[in-house]
């Protein structure tokens, strides 16, 4: 059964949970953590927030490809646990979308044009390895676009990930390979400027349509 959702960070301002769940917010990806010491500043809030309201959470991290992919993963669980309400209802997400490059000199020189595609293919599995050895194998759902997935994924095990996939499309989209079109969990399907509606303390915010 398709459910709305939303995913929302600081950007988002002080989230009226309760008008969320009014609007048929029945989900939320919420913002955790940054590269290896940022936290969301309404993150507590946030997660807190949305279960008073009963709406299901995932907490996200926001992936960086130029810092140490397991420390970034000690990172969130560990900020994560702090919130001392286990791990969320759905599965804890990396969000892959930075443009940096890892931290290899040998990529540097990679910059203008993004990291090259095995380098960030093996941050992303060692951060996602790292989650799973500290969480004792609870799931890890990869968030990215149809465009970084063509450039950036080409291991066929990300088929068995959950994804998030964001796509701004009018219709449920295609899902590139090596992703199987039932592994898909999540579409992010639009950026709405109704944000007020949905309880958000700005204007814009992210929507979703589950498949849960």
């Amino acid at each position: 059964m398709n459910k709305l959702g939303c995913d929302v960070s600081f950007w988002q301002g002080n989230m009226n949970w309760q008008a969320a769940k009014q609007a048929g917010i029945e989900f939320a990806f919420i913002k955790c953590t940054d590269g290896l010491t940022g936290k969301d500043p309404q993150f507590a809030l946030n997660w807190q927030g949305a279960k008073a309201a009963g709406i299901q959470r995932g907490a996200y991290h926001f992936f960086r490809n130029s810092l140490d992919a397991r420390k970034q993963a000690e990172w969130f669980v560990s900020t994560l646990a702090s919130a001392n309400d286990g791990w969320g209802e759905l599965p804890m997400v990396c969000d892959v979308e930075d443009k940096g490059t890892v931290a290899l000199t040998a990529a540097r020189i990679m910059a203008a044009i993004g990291a090259p595609r095995l380098t960030v293919e093996t941050a992303v599995k060692n951060y996602t390895d790292r989650v799973s050895v500290l969480t004792n194998g609870e799931p890890v759902m990869i968030y990215t676009s149809p465009a970084y997935i063509t450039t950036y994924f080409k291991w066929p095990g990300w088929s068995l990930y959950p994804l998030w996939l964001a796509n701004y499309v009018p219709t449920a989209p295609s899902v590139p390979s090596p992703w199987h079109p039932d592994r898909i969990k999540c579409w992010q399907f639009r950026v709405d400027v109704n944000g007020a509606f949905y309880g958000a303390a700005s204007p814009k915010i992210d929507l979703d349509v589950g498949y849960w």
